[in-house]
């Protein structure tokens, strides 16, 4: 069995923000939005509970990417922190519409580009066309592009960036499970078309047949 989300429908999904009403309460987002720490400090644990290990502590205004959200927590990306993730208390969180943190500035030299823009995404697993072995090939592709703000034809160089996608899978033997996988490129300044990215999800290494997969986080960011 296969399934195929289109464009339009996957972005509704994944880049809708939600806010919760209520006189300066922090705003929780869906997954595949940016949010900002909207405390002093804020500590990004490895799990979802108070008690788990601290990874670091993030100041007021850094931008995160949501992956996951579990009950009042939301699993993070950070946006200028490398490969870094981790689990915050999402009533810490704001919306924001920016990718590269508090205190921007205006000039694009001195300023981190501004959030990527992805459009065209779609997602397609499939079975092979004979045989009996489930789905055998998952695979999300989108366009990204630097936004408005960061676009710039007068000026070299370009940003490196990492896409990353997670999936939920659920084999003949009715076990579900996740799969993540990424794909890194670069975009230049001067690109107005952006980059095609592409991550396959490696179901072959499962021994167990997948009847069917879904899409359920995808995301690009500084890499």
């Amino acid at each position: 069995m296969a399934r195929r989300a289109g464009a339009l429908i996957g972005l509704a999904v994944l880049w809708a923000g939600l806010a919760l009403a209520g006189g300066g309460a922090a705003l929780a987002q869906q997954i595949g939005s940016y949010a900002a720490v909207d405390v002093r400090a804020l500590n990004l644990r490895a799990a979802p509970d108070p008690r788990a290990r601290v990874i670091r502590t993030l100041p007021r205004g850094t931008v995160v990417s949501i992956l996951d959200r579990r009950g009042g927590w939301a699993r993070i990306f950070v946006q200028d922190g490398g490969d870094v993730e981790g689990w915050l208390a999402a009533r810490f969180l704001r919306r924001s519409a920016h990718g590269g943190g508090a205190g921007q500035g205006h000039g694009h030299h001195h300023a981190r580009p501004a959030p990527l823009r992805v459009s065209k995404l779609d997602f397609d697993c499939r079975a092979p066309l004979f045989g009996d072995s489930g789905i055998r090939k998952c695979v999300a592709s989108a366009r990204v592009q630097l936004a408005h703000g960061a676009y710039d034809p007068a000026r070299a160089g370009s940003v490196p960036i990492v896409c990353r996608g997670q999936i939920s899978y659920r084999t003949r033997d009715g076990a579900s499970a996740r799969m993540f996988a990424y794909d890194r490129g670069s975009i230049a300044y001067d690109d107005r078309l952006g980059q095609s990215m592409r991550i396959n999800f490696d179901v072959r290494a499962i021994k167990a047949k997948i009847d069917s997969a879904h899409l359920t986080a995808f995301y690009c960011a500084q890499g």
